[in-house]
């Protein structure tokens, strides 16, 4: 154990002191990078890769920096430091959080920048112009054809305005060479003839205005592109592409199969000639010009800066540049107005006006802004009295009762009732094929092509797989055909519609003279007497329509299965064999007949369940009858027999709770209760073990078990039977099935048990009534417990939910003395002025201005964006600082200050400030930072040039002496001595243990020459039962003494035992494993073989246990059990109380879990335990379990009803039975021997020194011998010495005759078969 531990703390030496290898170091080798790369913070360091692949910091001598070139320090000032000393990046955009020091990332967007990671750090970089950034060769190199964007202003004038060609709505501005990129504003586009933002008129010219005033979620067709479109979010266009060999078709919502038709460049009529159409045109007036305006020049509006007019064809139009913008009259372009000098309101506060989509709803003005304001439900807004009115004439359709008011069968009305809003969905028509949408405020039909159907719930036409509108096939027709004959079987007419005879969610049309099947859907039922499918909300068909996710109900069509219901379907569960469900939730064995029935018509015996039973059959019904005691029930014969084998039997004689195994059925177990037996079944996916006499967990057939061959130990998916309730694990090479809690579902994605909507299911499991918590879905609202069950409850009208604080706050407004819009497009903590005045400026938080006072004699510079002091005289203090030296100088530059070196000075605001340095430091004019005062002793053994070139903390020898050493410290030496006994080998760059000669007498020092380290050999004087032995250590020998009672075994080169006789165990059953396996012995029971790194060392079993071959352990002879007939089942009535614990009835010798829904088992507590329900867990009957609410740990204290043992606490009673012969001296707190208790003392402070199970002496007799044989070491045991053997302390065991060395390791050490528990306790 020495050699090893010796190993572990040398290796971790030699790692420390060499370094593991560099990730980075490994890939610029692997692809031919240069090895070294600058430290982003300054020019003056570096990083170097090491030979090994170790990386180092290097840092440059003072005037000197990284060269890039040859990664070396050179001369200071030649340009060829490229770093661009840039703020790093915020840690919620971090590119480098993950990555490796030296690390090039490139950055997004940007081709000519990156990014140098250090210490998971992004420090954004720039290429020179007329490069970009290569992220396969981490550097930038020369960009010959400007493909980088960045490089587009080349050798371009300032100001000139570059089109970009990836997006019509945006442009690059040239400045200095560098193209900066720019976006017009919103309804604008970059036009190229007058190299401006110009208005996009109609939103047609540019696809990044396609979607302006289009519904979220609508989609526009690209105008040059059949296979393109623009799916529309909040009036921003995204393309999409349609697959291959498809075109987007604006009329049926999406891509369809085909190529895109060419339209005829004028008209539908045909033409045989090929003369190009010929057009209308209108002639243009005499001037297009608008007097003095040239035309398509621009003027800007002087009563609003963001608005301008523009000269069309001699017309002057008035045109917006929106909300938000600026019109440049200099550049005559639309600007984003980055600075809010343009603060001008869309409205007069109190302005009211209908929203053209919605005629429910209105715009009101407020603080300058339009907001949507919708009217009470059944009312409208009446723009004539300018407010929300009642619509008792039905003069508005409520928009939201539309969306969700789908007409099925029935056509809708005309008049009024056909009016619709612009926001109605397409709704469902008369029949399965047609629909009706919302033109031009009228409701009009439409009807899907052949073989599809209309789905009211996303308002388009499907392709009909599953044969839901059987009747719109390509085979059928949708009208009465004109033959005579037409009609089906019963006089049912051509295009009736029917009940179907056995499916309630199924109905039958007559077609051509033939009933087709059609199917209503999921969570409807055909209604006979209107003849359309509705939802089935009074669960008539669907059992589970109004039922919550979980609910577990009997199967009506099988009285030997249920249903559980999620998400408004039913789940089957089969109980299993010889099971029924009865009603209460749970899956019983069938032992009266109530729902299987063993009988025929016929009379006579037939089996039970129980085999001490039968079923009498009288006429097809059943009778339990019992066998007499002795006997079992003979399927053969009919009769009761002595001779069958029948495990139930054995309770007539055993006591209550034994349990034995049924035959053929090992999902089933007897259980003996007032000497009958009971049959049980072991809870779902679990089988009876007889050998342990419970139920195990088995792999469960609702899971693929193929998966775990592949998958990682504890990976889970879902199950086979798709209940999102439930999903698999695996573990123990199977899939096991797993419930969520109440309430959760799985999500395959995630893999773990999630939940949908606005609050957490579980979130008021334990907690008090009205406890809230946050709305996932509504941020003006928030959860509140009622009745155990979270409800959503909304904020008052201008709150808003901090989840954070868990309370309503006031949604924040705009100060006044603020633009409203000012936040716009800005980023949080962003400034910008006031609307008037300069004492203060606007600070952007969550998207609302806010007012910030500029401090005294201070106002806001727009430029700087921050407040600057004005101008005022400044007095500076008077101290020991040089004046005039801070005129010229930078803020926080330190300077010495003349013969006092103990401080210094630095300049703050062109004054000098003097500071003392801390800790007897001294000011150090070269690194201008307070330093450690040079002693002349170190500067007389080091060498201070070495500083000059090895890095910081690198170990060098001294000028003299090798009793200690030299290493730098931010460019200066430190002197170090060694430790006692110890030199300074510069060799290896550490102090090492100077070699003892008794040690190389006894050791052949010679062998270093040849060995590895940690390498054992013999001694010089070895002999077999010698426990010494040798090893070297960076050259040098070590002698190193085995673990007590061991020997060093040349042969195998370590510390072993010897093994048992082979008598006792037989001989070649360890093999060369180093795990502790056991077999049984050859002439015991009592006892067994316990293999310890490849040798038998017998173990004897404690007293009246045996050892179980099939086990591997030892075992008493009463078998520990799992009893179901002591619980109370009614107790796990939900999921929630899934392995929750409860008392069971009329004993206190176990306890009860909830293993499923309906579903307890009883576990037995251990020997001489009893199950506490306050505790919640089995506590030892011989000890007071409230004796430990006022003890502290582990004190031993006298047990209840005996002193062959003691008590002690760790949260729970724990009892130690004392030795055979010992009893528990409450006095002393420890184990004495009986009758001789006054005459024996322990000292327990020795257990305070000791390990467990080490033999001692007691303090007035060597007849015996004292140890510490409880874990925590808190009691002491006397132990006597056999007959005429007395304690020998130097070889802390009893002697008189030959000692047999049998230990071995520390590691390995089994002394007792309390040792042996401590390493295996699952096995007892």
């Amino acid at each position: 154990m020495k050699a090893t531990l010796l190993t572990v703390v040398a290796l971790t030496a030699v790692v420390a002191l060499v370094g593991a290898a560099d990730p980075e170091c490994i890939y610029r080798r692997t692809r031919n990078l240069p090895m070294h790369w600058p430290k982003p913070l300054n020019c003056s360091s570096y990083y170097r890769c090491t030979a090994k692949n170790a990386v180092r910091t290097v840092t440059c001598a003072p005037g000197k920096e990284y060269n890039p070139k040859n990664g070396k320090c050179t001369m200071a000032g030649r340009s060829l430091c490229k770093l661009s000393l840039l703020a790093p990046l915020a840690e919620a955009t971090n590119v480098c959080s993950t990555e490796v020091n030296g690390a090039y990332i490139a950055s997004s967007g940007s081709c000519g920048e990156f990014y140098i990671c250090d210490e998971q750090i992004a420090y954004p970089q720039k290429c020179d112009l007329g490069s970009f950034f290569n992220e396969t060769l981490a550097a930038c190199i020369p960009d010959a054809n400007s493909t980088c964007w960045q490089n587009l202003c080349i050798n371009k004038t300032n100001g000139v305005f570059v089109e970009n060609e990836a997006n019509c709505g945006s442009y690059y501005v040239c400045s200095n060479g560098e193209a900066t990129l720019q976006t017009c504003p919103q309804g604008s586009f970059f036009n190229t003839s007058v190299a401006a933002c110009t208005v996009d008129q109609g939103n047609s010219q540019c696809w990044v205005n396609y979607c302006i005033g289009q519904d979220d979620g609508s989609a526009v067709a690209d105008k040059s592109n059949c296979s393109l479109f623009y799916v529309c979010s909040n009036n921003t266009a995204t393309a999409q592409e349609c697959p291959e060999g498809s075109y987007f078709e604006s009329n049926n919502w999406g891509c369809v199969p085909g190529t895109c038709t060419t339209e005829s460049p004028c008209d539908d009529s045909t033409t045989t000639t090929t003369e190009s159409c010929a057009e209308e045109t209108t002639e243009p007036p005499a001037s297009c010009d608008c007097g003095d305006i040239k035309n398509a020049d621009f003027i800007p509006d002087e009563e609003n800066c963001r608005k301008y007019f523009i000269c069309i064809d001699g017309v002057l139009v008035a045109a917006d540049c929106g909300k938000g913008n600026v019109f440049n009259a200099n550049l005559s372009v639309c600007e984003v107005d980055a600075d809010n000098t343009c603060c001008v309101a869309d409205c007069t506060d109190g302005e009211a006006k209908v929203d053209p989509q919605d005629c429910t709803k209105y715009f009101k003005c407020q603080s300058g802004d339009w907001t949507s304001v919708s009217c009470d439900s059944g009312s409208y807004f009446n723009e004539t009295l300018n407010c929300c009115q009642v619509d008792v004439n039905n003069v508005c359709i409520d928009a939201k009762s539309n969306s969700t008011q789908i007409p099925t069968t029935s056509t809708v009305e005309t008049s009024s009732v056909d009016k619709c809003n612009a926001k109605d969905p397409p709704a469902s028509g008369k029949n399965c094929w047609t629909y009706q949408h919302c033109i031009s405020g009228q409701w009009e039909d439409g009807t899907c092509p052949n073989n599809t159907y209309f789905d009211a719930s996303v308002g388009i036409c499907r392709e009909d797989t599953e044969n839901v509108c059987p009747e719109n096939r390509s085979s059928g027709s949708r009208q009465k055909r004109s033959v005579e004959d037409c009609t089906c079987e019963g006089g049912i007419a051509q295009g009736t519609i029917i009940g179907h005879s056995t499916d309630c969610d199924k109905y039958l049309i007559c077609e051509n003279g033939q009933l087709v099947e059609g199917v209503c859907g999921v969570g409807n039922v055909f209604q006979k007497s209107s003849g359309i499918c509705v939802p089935d909300t009074k669960a008539t068909c669907w059992v589970c329509s109004n039922k919550p996710n979980g609910y577990q109900m009997a199967d009506p069509t099988d009285c030997t299965s249920y249903l559980t219901c999620w998400n408004g379907l039913a789940t089957k569960h089969t109980c299993g064999s010889g099971e029924w469900y009865n009603g209460d939730g749970n899956c019983v064995i069938d032992v009266n007949a109530k729902c299987i029935n063993p009988c025929s018509c016929g009379n006579g015996n037939v089996a039970h369940p129980i085999c001490t039973n039968y079923f009498q059959c009288t006429d097809g019904v059943p009778q339990v009858k019992q066998c007499v005691v002795g006997e079992a029930f003979d399927s053969a014969t009919g009769q009761c027999s002595t001779t069958v084998e029948c495990s139930a039997k054995n309770c007539a004689t055993a006591s209550d709770g034994t349990t034995y195994p049924v035959a053929g059925e090992t999902g089933q177990f007897y259980v003996c209760l007032s000497n009958e037996a009971t049959i049980q079944p072991c809870p779902v996916n679990t089988g009876y073990s007889a050998a342990l006499g419970i139920c195990l967990d088995q792999p469960s057939p609702d899971c693929d078990q193929t998966i775990c061959n592949s998958a990682a130990v504890d990976s889970t998916y879902p199950s086979n039977d798709n209940d999102s309730s439930t999903f698999c694990l695996c573990r123990d090479s199977g899939a096991y099935i797993q419930s969520c809690p109440t309430g959760l579902f799985y999500d395959a994605t995630d893999q773990v048990c999630t939940f949908s909507g606005n609050c957490d299911p579980q979130v008021c499991n334990d907690q008090s009534e009205y406890f809230v918590s946050p709305d996932y879905e509504d941020p003006n609202s928030f959860c509140l417990c009622r009745a155990g069950e979270p409800i959503t409850v909304s904020c008052p009208i201008g709150y808003t939910f901090n989840t954070e604080e868990l309370e309503c706050v006031l949604i924040p407004l705009p100060d006044p003395r603020c633009c409203a819009n000012g936040c716009s497009g800005k980023t949080d903590f962003s400034t910008f002025p006031t609307i008037e005045g300069t004492d203060g400026f606007c600070l952007c938080v969550d998207d609302v201005p806010k007012y910030i006072s500029c401090p005294e004699n201070s106002q806001y510079d727009l430029e700087l964006g921050a407040c600057t002091a004005t101008e005022e005289e400044t007095t500076c203090p008077v101290n020991a600082c040089t004046v005039g030296i801070c005129e010229s100088a930078l803020d926080f530059n330190t300077f010495p200050v003349s013969s006092d070196p103990s401080g210094f000075c630095y300049c703050l605001d062109s004054c000098p400030i003097y500071e003392t340095c801390l800790d007897d430091l001294v000011y150090n004019e070269d690194l201008k930072r307070c330093t450690e005062p040079e002693d002349p002793s170190v500067v007389s053994r080091c060498d201070a040039e070495k500083c000059d070139s090895i890095p910081d903390f690198t170990p060098y020898p001294s000028i003299n002496g090798t009793d200690g050493f030299c290493y730098c410290n931010g460019g200066l030496p430190v002197f170090r001595e060694c430790e006692e006994n110890q030199e300074f080998d510069p060799a290896v760059g550490f102090c090492r243990t100077v070699v003892d000669s008794c040690v190389t007498a006894l050791c052949d020092a010679n062998q270093c020459a040849t060995l590895d380290n940690y390498v054992p050999f013999p001694t010089n004087t070895a002999s077999d039962d010698d426990g010494a032995f040798c090893y070297c250590k960076d050259g040098e020998v070590i002698l190193e003494q085995c673990s007590p009672e061991m020997v060093f075994s040349a042969d195998l080169g370590r510390c072993t035992v010897q093994a048992a006789p082979e008598c006792v165990c037989a001989p070649g059953k360890c093999g060369s494993s180093d795990g502790y396996t056991t077999y049984e012995a050859l002439n015991t029971n009592e006892g067994f073989c316990l293999c310890v790194s490849g040798t038998p060392v017998f173990t004897e079993c404690l007293n009246g246990e045996t050892y179980n071959s099939i086990l591997g352990a030892c075992f008493s002879s009463t078998a520990k059990i799992i009893a179901s007939g002591l619980c109370d089942d009614r107790r796990c009535h939900s999921r929630a109380v899934v392995d929750a614990t409860f008392a069971a009835v009329n004993t206190t010798s176990g306890y009860c879990s909830c293993q499923d829904v309906g579903v307890s088992t009883f576990i037995n507590c251990a020997d001489e335990h009893v199950y506490e329900e306050s505790a919640g867990t089995c506590v030892v009957a011989a000890c007071d379990y409230t004796s430990c609410l006022n003890r502290v740990a582990f004190e031993p204290f006298e047990a209840k009803n005996t002193t062959e043992g003691f008590c002690s606490c760790d949260g729970v009673p724990y009892f130690h039975q004392c030795q055979t012969g010992h009893v528990f001296d409450k006095a002393q707190g420890i184990c004495l021997l009986k009758d001789t208790m006054a005459m024996i003392s322990c000292n327990l402070r020795e257990c305070l020194k000791r390990s467990q199970f080490e033999p001692f002496a007691a303090e007035n007799t060597n007849s015996g011998f004292c140890s510490c044989d409880d874990l925590q070491r808190v009691s002491v045991t006397y132990h006597p010495c056999g007959e005429g053997e007395i304690f020998a302390p130097e070889f802390g065991m009893c002697t008189s005759h030959s000692i047999q060395k049998r230990s071995v390791e520390a590691e390995e050490n089994v002394r007792s078969l309390n040792l042996f528990k401590k390493f295996f306790p699952k096995l007892f």
